[in-house]
């Protein structure tokens, strides 16, 4: 009996192959963006330089090198199959589209509502920049997602002339300041829209449900502060302070990259009784603290990191009532949840089918308009993601139907994933067509739900 036996490829083949496709990939993209540059007027800033010359190659490469490896693992010897490589767990809800988004607030490095980052978006011209002070290790100026707005000195005066009127203390460094001040921003905002709600009908309107998502590295003091001074900013705008309930409900845990089961809850609520709920998230990494922690983690995106964190901030604000309320808005449909058993930061970790399962959870893929996801630019995510595109939604056009917004905002806690719920919101009643909103930009947790505009709604 002949028996074969694999031969590994050579090094100097490996090496070959590895610079080919490091050309094709530097090639391919300095070759557009200079055609792109010569066909417009003006010069290229130093952050397209830096994106199209340095960062989408880098991110491409690794997309093709990961892609190599993992189409090469059949031909080596075989390794056990992992067990339940996927663990799909939907959260039920006991009405199928009881909640609905009736308001938005946003504060992004791309603009301060959400039709402004979604027409940034559109144009591609929502991305991280060089930083103007932030540098990595070796001294070189970092790729950030900024808020102009962030810095707000007379707000932050504000904050703490309130607070010295109480008997809250909590020390804040200058990220902390940026995130609250964008927090407040949206809180206030949305406070406006909560308080129609109540003038509409204040005797069928219950008391306000005021749930904060602050940076998950943040202290019980840093939090009890925040959370008193939101409230009263959304007292000032009108609510009654007596009728605003500080928290989640039932203790949700809030440190979930998604707030998933806090989601799910105000669905079954609303789908037996009146729900308002202002949803803020809000987070800032953009210090030299944050900074430090990253690069001594080994978590920092840097020219040689591609599977690093770009620090990002940002806050987003969501209303949420009863669907019967909110003509116009767009319609929650039931989350679906699912955790994987390896971390996707892992070297060589297997894709699994979990975004796919849970997408033909929430519902048809072939029916949807759009898949808008906070996935980022990290060669493992936009993997997972356009592989589940490329096979469950092929009717959609990857240029024109899937937008993520994680590569925009840079790594800032949930708000990149409640920013791609509100966005999915948007696109949803923009098109008067179902979208499928996913979060799969954190290491484990993933998120799938449908959300369709409420006129459509029979």
């Amino acid at each position: 009996m002949m028996t074969t036996t694999a031969v590994p490829p050579s090094p100097l083949r490996s090496w070959l192959t590895g610079c080919l496709l490091a050309l094709l990939a530097f090639g391919a993209c300095w070759i557009g963006a200079v055609a792109y540059w010569r066909a417009r007027d003006g010069d290229p800033g130093t952050g397209e330089l830096l994106f199209y010359l340095f960062l989408l190659p880098g991110a491409l490469l690794g997309a093709a090198l990961v892609t190599r490896k993992r189409l090469a693992e059949p031909a080596r010897a075989p390794a056990p199959a992992p067990v339940h490589d996927v663990a799909a767990i939907p959260v039920q809800n006991s009405s199928a589209q009881s909640l609905a988004i009736r308001a938005t607030a946003l504060r992004s490095p791309h603009g301060a509502s959400v039709a402004e980052v979604a027409s940034k978006l559109t144009d591609k011209s929502a991305r991280p920049a060089l930083d103007a002070t932030l540098t990595d290790p070796d001294g070189l100026p970092l790729l950030t997602a900024r808020c102009s707005g962030a810095d707000e000195p007379a707000l932050q005066d504000e904050i703490t002339a309130w607070l010295s009127t109480t008997d809250i203390t909590a020390p804040l460094r200058d990220e902390d300041w940026r995130a609250l001040i964008l927090g407040t921003q949206v809180a206030r905002e949305l406070a406006g829209h909560a308080v129609l709600a109540l003038q509409e009908d204040a005797k069928a309107t219950p008391a306000l449900q005021l749930v904060a998502i602050l940076p998950s590295d943040w202290g019980a003091s840093q939090r009890h502060a925040a959370g008193m001074w939101l409230q009263h900013t959304v007292a000032q705008a009108g609510w009654p302070l007596e009728r605003i309930d500080l928290g989640a409900p039932d203790g949700t845990d809030l440190l979930d990259p998604v707030p998933a089961a806090l989601l799910d809850q105000l669905a079954v609520r609303a789908a037996t009784g009146p729900v308002t709920c202002l949803l803020i998230a809000c987070a800032s990494h953009l210090g030299d603290d944050t900074v430090a922690a990253w690069s001594a983690s080994g978590t920092l995106f840097t020219a040689t990191q591609p599977q690093g964190r770009t620090p990002g901030e940002g806050a987003i604000g969501l209303l949420l009532t009863n669907a019967a309320q909110s003509s116009g808005s767009a319609l929650l449909a039931p989350l679906h949840v699912g955790r994987r058993d390896t971390s996707a930061d892992a070297a060589r970790a297997p894709i699994p089918p979990l975004l796919t399962n849970l997408a033909h959870a929430a519902g048809d893929p072939a029916a949807l308009a759009m898949i808008v996801a906070d996935t980022s630019l990290r060669p493992s995510r936009m993997l997972e993601l356009m592989g589940f595109a490329g096979s469950a939604a092929p009717q959609l056009d990857d240029q024109q139907d899937i937008v993520t917004f994680g590569h925009a905002s840079g790594a800032c806690g949930a708000v990149p994933a409640l920013s791609a719920l509100a966005l999915a919101s948007h696109y949803a009643c923009e098109r008067s067509e179902p979208v499928l909103w996913l979060s799969n930009d954190d290491a484990f947790q993933r998120v799938a739900a449908v959300l369709r505009p409420a006129m459509a709604q029979a």
